[in-house]
């Protein structure tokens, strides 16, 4: 933020007010400007100075003063309108500090809500999660996951500031499991291979026969 200022000097000789050396009855205006903090960069009239910079020479006339320091907003001050026979006119500036840099998070949603989430393999917590610290530019893998949902996989790359991952899940369709022979027609004292395919429900599936075999097939 810039604040605008001007210190005007009022001329209070006729004879010529924009040459004081050609008036002897006008003493010399000066300014001297402080700042908090101090060490301020001054620019004034072409003249670089550092605050505090003790008595500055000036014409009369409009003359703009620009302080800039570190951390801090660059300031273009406006004292109030003064006369060319004060001596010296005191200018006093209190500086802004910036405000931080913008922080970078990532905010993690779902529908439904209560869902869990993995980032890059660790458990973070449940849905919603709110202002995660994220570092710009890397990417993060997410997996959101809530039972009888299916779950989601999805990536972010975290830019300055806000970023708001938003994860729908879907309902996990009711588990069923079919059965087949080869040869279809099963009989007494010969081989044959059975096979159950599970489809639904949350992957991946295991077996186990009525015999105690496991695996989907069995001869």
């Amino acid at each position: 933020m810039i604040v605008a200022a001007v210190v005007f000097l009022m001329a209070a000789c006729a004879k010529n007010p924009v040459e004081p050396d050609g008036c002897k009855e006008c003493p010399k205006t000066t300014l001297s400007i402080t700042s908090v903090p101090d060490s301020a960069d001054v620019m004034i009239d072409g003249g670089s100075y550092t605050t505090p910079t003790g008595p500055i020479e000036v014409r009369p006339g409009s003359h703009q003063v620009f302080l800039v320091k570190e951390g801090y907003c660059d300031t273009l001050v406006t004292p109030a309108p003064v006369a060319i026979k004060e001596r010296d006119i005191p200018v006093h500036v209190i500086l802004t500090k910036k405000s931080g840099e913008p922080q970078t998070y990532v905010a993690i949603t779902s529908s439904p809500t209560d869902a869990l989430v993995s980032c890059n393999g660790d458990y973070i917590g449940r849905t919603p999660i709110n202002n995660r610290p994220a570092v710009e530019g890397q990417t993060y893998a997410l997996q959101v996951s809530k039972e009888g949902f299916v779950t989601r996989d999805t990536t972010v790359t975290a830019v300055k500031g806000e970023n708001l991952v938003h994860v729908v899940l879907d309902t996990l369709p009711g588990l069923s499991v079919s059965a087949s022979a080869n040869p279809a027609t099963i009989i007494s004292g010969q081989s044959s291979n059975l096979t159950a395919v599970a489809n639904g429900g949350r992957a991946p599936y295991t077996y186990t026969w009525s015999n105690g075999a496991s695996g989907s097939s069995i001869n």
